[in-house]
């Protein structure tokens, strides 16, 4: 059985710079949220760092970090997040974040494709 949550509201940006995917369970006092951003060229400090894959933040669900996300797939009723085994029993969760959506569209374009393009963008910059 997987973490899940509901979301209200969706968000997907790439302004060549840094790509995000990111939900909420609302719009101005979520309770329950999961962002996904990553960096679209790291240089060789973050690369150094182990700032250079996917960060994600995910308030109360107390996950927070980089490389801390194995997958992201598209579901039937939304996304799910696949956590590092580590990650999900130190926070005391499920292995998987469900993330249900009322609508598959995320700022004009099916979740998908979102998806899809985060997933790209990932592989293109060499992190995934």
């Amino acid at each position: 059985m997987a973490t899940k949550f509901f979301a209200k509201v969706a968000s997907f940006s790439d302004d060549g710079y840094g790509t995000m995917l990111a939900f909420s369970d609302d719009p101005f006092e979520p309770e329950y949220y999961v962002i996904l951003d990553l960096t679209n060229e790291p240089d060789e400090q973050d690369l150094r760092l182990g700032l250079g894959g996917i960060h994600i933040d995910t308030g109360n669900l107390q996950v927070k970090g980089y490389d801390l996300v194995e997958d992201l797939r598209e579901t039937d009723s939304g996304i799910v997040i696949s956590l590092t085994a580590d990650v999900a029993r130190k926070a005391n969760i499920d292995q998987e974040i469900e993330v249900a959506m009322g609508s598959k569209i995320i700022d004009g374009i099916p979740v998908g494709e979102a998806v899809r393009r985060f997933k790209e963008r990932l592989s293109s910059c060499g992190q995934g």
